[in-house]
């Protein structure tokens, strides 16, 4: 069912940070889906004993020398996302109070309204 087993390594950087990774190509999605087939990446980093892990599925191929690339795309990725919700929640934009109550589309007016605002 995989291409084949999940490869794991580990690299310690010039400030003693340990980079891990494993990664996978080929898995099912999940049971209902057997023939859909991803692959499958996750990442730790150890800095002064504090572990954080990180994973993520692509169609990218992944191989030892693109884990790393892939990995750094995933984290930026996630940082605008959350950047971006942080602000439109908390920086006094309410996207998650005054947008919910809205009829039919009126909510999505209401968030592309706030998006365009951006667009100065």
């Amino acid at each position: 069912m995989c291409q084949g087993e999940a490869i794991e390594f580990e690299k310690i950087d010039d400030a003693g940070i340990i980079h891990g990774f494993r990664f996978i190509n080929g898995v099912p999605l999940n049971k209902s889906h057997p023939d859909l087939l991803v692959n499958f990446l996750e990442y730790w980093q150890i800095n002064k004993g504090k572990e954080v892990i990180f994973s993520w599925i692509t169609d990218i191929e992944l191989t030892k020398e693109t884990v790393c690339k892939v990995m750094q795309g995933g984290r930026a990725r996630w940082k605008i996302e959350n950047e971006t919700f942080n602000t439109l929640k908390n920086q006094g934009y309410n996207l998650e109070h005054n947008y919910g109550h809205g009829e039919k589309n009126l909510s999505s007016v209401f968030g592309c309204l706030t998006f365009m605002a951006f667009f100065n």
